[in-house]
């Protein structure tokens, strides 16, 4: 008889939610609580769009409640402890994390790609940035001379700035960092120069960093499919995903596990996996133990970054409509989904009114299956007015549609 766990779908929401610290309590909203929060996660998605806020600060609001942003600025540009680099996405991720991020970084070095033919091309453009950031870094990228003898051959998304072309390639390459930012603008460092050395001495093969990458993954998922995994933290890079997987359910870090549907059926075609150390978790869940919360989430959120996933695991189908022609858009431009303990309830189109120190809310939308009690309506008002605090916002203004207990509770 086979002894392989059995999960409920919503048991593996929960398990989902609470590896993605949106369920329990809160995290202190200090440094302590950012950095337990942001290795739990593994990565805070960077995004410049400020409609509501940048994603990287909302997606820490919806798992402390309200905090100081200056302190994850503090963290990643004062005291190295986090840095800007490629995850999923361009994210912030823990300091302790650099070796499973070298393996990205080598390959940059290494592979035959234009990018390295025109660093070669430039030995003189090359060290200049070096040599002035050795001395004189950190440094906007405005500080550096265009010494390229070989000009980059532009696609128009860098404007022909050869500097600032040579700077993000370094950053791929793990040659220099981004330690700061002054009016919006990246201040640039050596890599030597802005991380502790500690972190910088592990060497791990690209074995031993897609092993360690695979559970962290696994870890942040609560659970998931092979597919989940690939998608997740390292996004893509998992060549030998497969294998990873077996071998660590044979050595007992992994182990599979099955998801039924509400009517029995296996969700999905797939093995689902979860990772042995959340075994505490699930049997908390199963004794009850398990404490909902009421919260918002970025469009860019950890917990549906993967629109598949959400999809099959949550029946909730999220699309970004941030490019999306106004005319063609089906809820709005910056639309927060509504996590109301295992569940996505609903939608809401948000815009912060900086100049008026209002966040707006241009409409509402509550999910078919939703409940509409005066309770789940009062955590709904509660989540937006904690979103409002947090944003420093004097009032909140519903301009548009929405449903009449969240109205109600609003007032």
């Amino acid at each position: 008889m086979s002894t392989q766990p059995e999960l409920t779908r919503d048991e593996a929401r929960r398990l989902a939610v609470t590896a993605q610290r949106l369920a329990g309590p809160r995290p202190q909203p200090d440094a302590t609580g950012i950095m337990e929060t942001v290795h739990a996660l593994g990565c805070l998605q960077i995004d410049a769009v400020r409609a509501v806020e940048q994603t990287q600060y909302l997606v820490l609001w919806s798992r402390l409640g309200p905090y100081d942003p200056a302190e994850l600025d503090r963290l990643t540009f004062d005291e190295a402890q986090l840095f800007e680099y490629w995850a999923h996405c361009a994210s912030i991720v823990p300091a302790t994390d650099y070796p499973l991020h070298t393996a990205r970084m080598r390959h940059y070095r290494t592979r035959a790609h234009a990018s390295n033919t025109w660093i070669d091309a430039n030995p003189r453009l090359y060290r200049h940035v070096i040599d002035r950031l050795r001395v004189d870094g950190p440094l906007p990228t405005d500080a550096f001379d265009d010494l390229a003898d070989v000009p980059w051959q532009s696609s128009g998304w860098n404007d022909n700035r050869n500097p600032a072309m040579m700077l993000s390639l370094l950053w791929a390459r793990g040659e220099v960092m981004i330690a700061g930012r002054a009016q919006r603008r990246r201040l640039w460092q050596l890599t030597e120069h802005y991380l502790p050395a500690e972190v910088r001495q592990e060497t791990l093969t690209d074995a031993e960093i897609e092993r360690r990458a695979v559970v962290r993954a696994l870890e942040a998922l609560g659970v998931g499919t092979a597919r989940h995994v690939r998608e997740h933290f390292l996004r893509g890079r998992y060549p030998n995903l497969a294998e990873t997987l077996d071998a660590l359910v044979d050595d007992g870090t992994v182990q599979p596990v099955t998801v039924h549907d509400a009517d029995g059926s296996p969700l999905g075609k797939e093995p689902w996996y979860m990772a042995t150390s959340r075994r505490p978790d699930l049997a908390r869940i199963r004794a009850g133990a398990w404490t909902p919360r009421t919260t918002l989430l970025s469009p860019f959120d950890n917990l549906i970054c993967d629109r598949t996933r959400t999809a099959q695991l949550f029946d909730f189908d999220y699309r970004v409509e941030i490019y999306v022609p106004k005319a063609k858009r089906q809820f709005g431009y910056y639309v927060l989904p509504i996590l109301h303990g295992d569940r996505f309830i609903g939608r809401l189109d948000l815009q912060m009114d900086r100049k008026q120190h209002r966040l707006v809310v241009n409409a509402g939308y509550r999910e078919a299956d939703a409940p509409d009690d005066e309770t789940t309506a009062a955590q709904v008002a509660a989540a937006i007015t904690s979103l409002a605090g947090f944003l420093d916002a004097a009032a909140v203004d519903v301009t548009g549609p929405m449903p009449a207990p969240w109205q109600r509770a609003l007032t």
